[in-house]
């Protein structure tokens, strides 16, 4: 199954990257110039809500810091109404925010933002992804995610790292709604190291898994679906689209190039 379906993928892209570059310069070149015209359409909608998502995840850690629990306590004593001031994040999500209690908050933006840009440059993609890469870009959901510091931003990240390194992947446990990402590297040893880890990351939060599932129990039909965020996944194709379209020749291990010398 998976050798017919990288078969299949593998003349797909055959014929994608027979299209002809002066083709695509067109459309990237006419949404780069839409990604513009756009952002200026959106900014003063979104700009003074700079930094409001960041800020909360920040005062959900340092409200667990202080032993005042990770969920609001009107979450965990009956049946509420979700709103924007309830925290709906698992007990892992301690582990990206409770650092940013102590660290400056321009790392907040600039390690996801960092790691994702020098990710595609590194993938060197072929052109036919470039305008798919920039229709992701596209306002007013991507730069709302940037501005307002939201946590899909790093899910983004981890799905770049995850397609280089693999475990990263497993941080993504932090916002289930993408849990499939997850699965990013399974297939490699670090992977599982990993996984044991965040296994016994977790045991010690238990206590908090228990207020997690009381907070969600509670919530009812007001805790948010499955489907709560789909244009998310345009940020998080970044990566994707740069990975499959990746045309940098992967690192010849150092024993096999000797092997090679020698011949």
């Amino acid at each position: 199954m998976i050798a017919q379906v990288r078969h299949r993928w593998s003349r797909f892209r055959t014929r994608l990257e027979g299209i002809p570059t002066r083709w695509l310069l067109a459309p990237t070149v006419g949404i780069l110039l839409a990604i513009s015209i756009s952002t200026v359409a959106y900014w003063s909608q979104l700009w003074p809500e700079r930094g409001t998502d960041y800020h909360y995840f920040v005062a959900q850690a340092d409200r667990w810091v202080s032993g005042d629990g990770f969920y609001v306590p009107r979450q965990l004593t009956g049946p509420y109404v979700m709103t924007i001031h309830d925290n709906k994040y698992p007990p892992p999500a301690l582990l990206l925010f409770l650092p940013f209690v102590w660290l400056p908050g321009l790392l907040w933006w600039v390690i996801p933002l960092v790691a994702i840009v020098i990710f595609v440059i590194r993938q060197r993609p072929a052109p036919w992804a470039w305008p798919l890469i920039a229709v992701a870009c596209l306002p007013p959901r991507t730069l709302a995610i940037v501005l307002w510091g939201n946590s899909t931003m790093w899910v983004a990240a981890f799905v770049a790292l995850g397609l280089w390194a693999a475990w990263p992947s497993l941080l993504i446990m932090f916002k289930p709604y993408f849990a499939p990402f997850m699965l990013i590297g399974v297939h490699r040893r670090a992977w599982w190291l990993a996984a044991f880890a965040l296994l016994v990351v977790n045991i010690g939060l238990i206590p908090t898994w228990a207020e997690y599932l009381t907070a969600w129990r509670n919530a009812g039909a007001s805790w948010p679906s499955l489907d709560y965020s789909p244009l998310d996944l345009l940020i998080l194709s970044i990566p994707l689209v740069a990975w499959l379209a990746r045309t940098r020749s992967p690192a010849v291990p150092s024993g096999h190039q000797k092997a090679m010398s020698r011949g």
